[in-house]
């Protein structure tokens, strides 16, 4: 350093009027950018997403609304489903019950007008009277009141069911009466040694079926 050096130009008191000024030129720029550009743009902003909060939170609330009033709905539609169903189901036992009470006075008027007859043996038959849901109840009602029953059936329907005590008429369809198909050979497991067959032949082709008919199922 030189014997004229005063040293660092920031500590040298000559130098503070400049620096002063450039100080508060600087300064004064620097407000001015951040007043009108900084500022305003962190503002903004924060004024955006102030106002995103805002309306994620109305908008949470509204879906929050929104589902309280449809689960009420769903609530409510249940309930009223609910109380449909209990109605209906009542309504069904209901008909039910009248419907059995109905079939029970029918069953009771056919067995009070058979006990004037007098007879001791009664044939149920038809047209095919295992297609009456109420005829296994008939016979067992009249087995259980001392009748000898049998039974006509057209060998179609099922006879798993028939009381034991009934006597049964299995008639088996031949080929000449075309309604041979129907035959149920089912029903062969449950016919009893005290029960009967019944072929109605038309031909002499339907009897030798029958004679086959007869050897093959070992009756």
């Amino acid at each position: 350093m030189s014997t004229g050096d005063s040293g660092m130009p920031q500590l040298d008191f000559a130098t503070y009027p400049s620096q002063l000024f450039w100080l508060v030129i600087t300064f004064s720029a620097l407000y001015y950018v951040m007043a009108r550009h900084i500022v305003p743009r962190i503002h903004t902003v924060l004024e955006n997403r102030q106002q995103r909060i805002e309306y994620d939170l109305d908008r949470a609330a509204s879906l929050k609304v929104e589902a309280e009033d449809a689960r009420t709905n769903y609530e409510t539609a249940l309930a009223e489903a609910r109380g449909q169903a209990q109605t209906m189901l009542t309504d069904v036992a209901e008909a039910i019950r009248i419907t059995s009470d109905e079939k029970h006075k029918e069953l009771e008027e056919i067995l009070t007008e058979v006990e004037q007859y007098k007879a001791k043996h009664i044939t149920v038959t038809g047209g095919e009277p295992l297609a009456q849901a109420q005829s296994h109840e008939l016979m067992t009602e009249l087995c259980d009141r001392g009748y000898q029953v049998s039974l006509e059936t057209g060998g179609a329907m099922d006879i798993s069911k028939v009381d034991k005590r009934v006597y049964i008429v299995l008639d088996i369809k031949t080929p000449a009466s075309n309604e041979e198909p129907n035959n149920t050979y089912a029903n062969l497991e449950f016919i009893k040694p005290t029960d009967c067959f019944k072929f109605v032949i038309c031909d002499e082709a339907d009897y030798q079926w029958s004679k086959k008919f007869v050897a093959d199922s070992d009756l």
